[in-house]
């Protein structure tokens, strides 16, 4: 957290792989739930990586579990390489459609349909916080 006077404000960082990049990526790496499929399919890949990961990442803040769960590492890895997210588990947190919208589009497993940090940063859950009416939803 930013500070203790403030819950809502946070940073997260991660510096462990971090690289100035010029062009597409091919190494390996990345936490099992966390990884983008198109480096689990060992595919060359971009920035879009982040984006996937901050998908997940904001699916556990607003579900309190991982999308993708398994009693192994390998069987974790498969269905986070197949991808598919559900929010049925989830309707006592009564999450809006523009949060489950949003998480959808960042864990999008095609990097070319998958936003950008920019895009994804004018995404209607974002303008959804700040309405009055819609905020309740979060």
């Amino acid at each position: 957290m930013v500070s203790e006077d403030d819950d809502c404000n946070f940073k997260l960082a991660d510096f462990g792989l971090a690289t100035e990049v010029n062009g597409a990526l091919t190494l390996r790496c990345g936490s099992p739930g966390y990884t983008a499929p198109e480096i689990l399919r060992k595919c060359s890949y971009g920035l879009k990586v982040d984006v996937f990961s901050t998908g997940v990442i904001l699916y556990i803040l607003l579900c309190g579990r991982m999308p993708f769960w398994g009693k192994t590492n390998q069987e974790i890895l498969q269905k986070n390489r197949d991808c598919k997210i559900s929010f049925k588990h989830e309707p006592k947190r009564n999450i809006s459609k523009f949060a489950c919208a949003f998480i959808l589009r960042l864990t999008e497993p095609l990097p070319k349909l998958r936003p950008s940090a920019r895009d994804a940063l004018k995404d209607p859950w974002f303008e959804s916080l700040s309405s009055p009416t819609l905020s309740q939803q979060s």
